[in-house]
């Protein structure tokens, strides 16, 4: 027969188990909630971090376009100012004719008197 210490120490168990049962559903709640938080916090990441992406993309597109641009810029600006190849004979008579200038301009310097100008 079952006495009435067996059904003691029953009921002590019972509410044992029932007492953890109901700890464990409220720390279940609670770690629902906070994976929902995360979860939510994840997804507002995520997306920050696909934005960032997008913006990174979209600026380095437009820093390739600009540099692009600016080689077009310099390829033009070296076509039009590319100056042609000249022979060394013609370098040494260029270089004579600007010290017979430079001389010439010296004679007619020294033949002056004075500080007078000569305006007519």
């Amino acid at each position: 027969m079952i006495s009435v210490e067996q059904i003691r120490l029953l009921e002590e168990r019972v509410l044992g188990v029932v007492s953890r049962l109901n700890e464990l559903r409220n720390e279940n709640r609670t770690l629902r909630e906070s994976l929902t938080e995360y979860q939510d916090r994840i997804a507002d990441l995520e997306g920050r971090v696909q934005t960032y992406t997008d913006s990174q993309t979209e600026i380095e597109q437009g820093i390739l376009h600009a540099l692009r641009q600016l080689d077009e810029l310099e390829d033009e600006v070296t076509d039009v100012y590319e100056e042609p190849e000249v022979e060394p004979e013609a370098e040494d008579e260029a270089e004579d004719e600007a010290e017979i200038e430079i001389e010439d301009d010296e004679e007619s310097e020294e033949g002056r008197t004075g500080p007078e100008l000569d305006i007519f």
